[in-house]
């Protein structure tokens, strides 16, 4: 997650999920191994063709978020691209009434994990900065506490 300043007072953030990326090339490394085996043998063809796809799937999980807070215009601009989906829209500086750290949860165990994401909660509902999370709990508290100076939000209780 990358928070950029303006001079103005402005912030942008921007939050990108690599990881697909990485997943989707080493299935494409495997794809070509396979391909180029030598001799080939019997079903190479249709072990590349899944492997290929296994490697586009991957890169469904591919994100990248923009959220600009326009602290002159007081609005919040926001974009959500993935490879099949593209979310966005706009909101006054008033429709974020909170911003959160949430932890993920493991619904096998039970159990909440370290990784956390920034949470906007909005008159529209729910809002993640991104969809995956992550485990640097002290760069998201920093970003989180620059956001709720920009939006003009009180620092949340700690308990």
């Amino acid at each position: 997650m990358k928070l950029d300043e303006q001079p103005d007072g402005s912030v942008t953030v921007t939050a990108v999920t690599w990881w697909p990326a990485l997943v989707s090339l080493l299935f494409a490394c495997a794809a070509v191994a396979v391909w180029l085996r030598d001799p080939p043998r019997r079903g190479d063809g249709i072990w590349t063709v899944v492997i290929a796809l296994v490697a586009v799937v991957c890169l469904g999980g591919l994100e990248r978020g923009r959220f600009a807070f326009d602290r002159t215009a007081r609005r919040l601009t926001w974009t959500r691209r993935r490879l099949f989906r593209r979310e966005g829209g706009e909101l006054p500086f008033e429709g974020v009434h909170d911003i959160s750290l949430e932890r993920s949860f493991d619904r096998e165990s039970g159990r909440r994990s370290n990784a956390r994401r920034i949470d906007l909660h909005t008159t529209a509902g729910l809002i993640p900065l991104s969809t995956g999370y992550s485990g640097g709990e002290r760069e998201l508290r920093r970003v989180s506490e620059r956001l709720r100076t920009v939006l003009g939000l009180a620092s949340p209780i700690v308990r």
